[in-house]
């Protein structure tokens, strides 16, 4: 009885309790996080104790197609929930700059990546202009190269009367808050 008709929901808890299982088994793996895998099991038995409760009280056509178009929402709103916007770049200077103004890239001019991700890279050894809405909303990734180590600095200004920020990206991070500053400062004053 409780492997007989066999639903989406089911199947899927079955897969990912074997998946979460043999995650303890993996040699190196990280032990820290045992309580979260735990607890994600108990969930999945919880889901599949429910199933079949559902099984034994609704025709099994009905819940089948209930269960498989439930499925297709919880996975395609998990898609959009980590779905994110990357500009990768690409330059042969130990620093760079990104203006955010009306003008420069868009969210629109920037290729998807799976189903709702974008993601572009720029190679550029001058200024990058991308739009002002894009601010906080796109991950500015340096060079691989840079191994992630480095900071960045942004001021808020004004060009040609219209709201801009000019944010400097600096690799190795060696280079002081205000040498940053003067550095942003310099190539504001040459746009304007």
């Amino acid at each position: 009885m409780f492997f007989r008709e066999i639903t989406p929901l089911f199947a899927v808890c079955i897969i990912g309790i074997v998946f979460l299982v043999i995650q303890f088994f993996i040699p190196g793996y990280d032990y820290n996080i045992a309580a979260y895998l735990i607890i994600f099991i108990i969930f999945l038995i919880i889901g599949i104790l429910f199933d079949r409760f559902l099984v034994s009280k609704i025709a099994y056509k009905t819940l089948f197609i209930g269960e498989a178009v439930f499925l297709v929402i919880v996975v395609l709103w998990y898609t959009y929930s980590i779905s994110y916007t990357e500009i990768n770049i690409e330059t042969s200077k130990p620093q760079f700059f990104v203006l955010y103004n009306e003008e420069g890239l868009q969210k629109k001019d920037i290729p998807s990546k799976g189903l709702f991700s974008k993601s572009i890279v720029i190679k550029s050894d001058t200024i990058i202009k991308v739009n002002y809405d894009l601010y906080n909303k796109a991950q500015i990734n340096p060079p691989e190269s840079w191994n992630y180590d480095f900071s960045s600095y942004a001021i808020d200004t004004t060009i040609d009367g219209k709201k801009a920020i000019m944010q400097i990206y600096v690799q190795g991070g060696k280079m002081s808050a205000d040498e940053q500053d003067k550095l942003v400062r310099e190539e504001i004053g040459k746009i304007k």
